[in-house]
């Protein structure tokens, strides 16, 4: 590390310090609790004019069963029941992560992580989509020490670290001048 050279006085800089993979590991090891990633897996169906009235037109049936059904989610019939009775093709998603490995729409992905209760109809209004859905699963996953996003927070948190201790030192050694 070369120190800083400005109007020919030689400045060391304070913060910059060699992190150690030992370090990250120590640090990653105290606080493995934050370091983890939420999976869930929901089944749902998308609620189309061709599937719910057998035609292809958004028209006044059609929004009458699109309230029939979101007044159904509200008062607790299970997804299956709604599936059965409207002819809904139900897909599960398996579990998932918000990177969206899946092949989810990304608004629709971000809409079904809100969901916070398992086994409980949701009615999502969409981009002028209707969906019904529910969350069946939820498991948290540990990431390893060595995911990138999990090291560049490691480093930024020891970086933080490194300065309140070197700002600690410089004010003890003015305050014993």
């Amino acid at each position: 590390q070369k120190p800083h050279q400005h109007n020919g006085v030689v400045k060391k800089n304070y913060y910059d310090k060699f992190i150690s993979e030992k370090k990250i590991e120590d640090v990653f090891n105290k606080n493995k609790n934050f370091y983890t990633e939420t999976f869930k897996e929901f089944r749902y169906a998308e609620l189309t004019p061709s599937n719910i009235i057998g035609e292809n037109e958004y028209n006044k049936n059609y929004f009458n069963k699109i309230n029939e059904i979101e007044n159904k989610t509200l008062d607790g019939i299970a997804l299956d029941k709604i599936a059965s009775d409207y002819n809904l093709n139900i897909t599960n998603t398996g579990l998932i992560n918000q990177k969206n490995d899946s092949k989810i729409n990304i608004k629709l992905l971000q809409n079904f992580f809100k969901i916070e209760k398992k086994n409980t109809l949701e009615f999502i209004n969409l981009d002028k989509k209707y969906y019904v859905v529910e969350m069946i699963n939820i498991s948290q996953k540990q990431k390893s020490k060595d995911d990138i996003q999990v090291k560049e927070s490691i480093k930024a948190q020891i970086i933080i670290e490194n300065k309140i201790n070197e700002n600690t030192k410089i004010a003890k050694k003015i305050a014993n001048k």
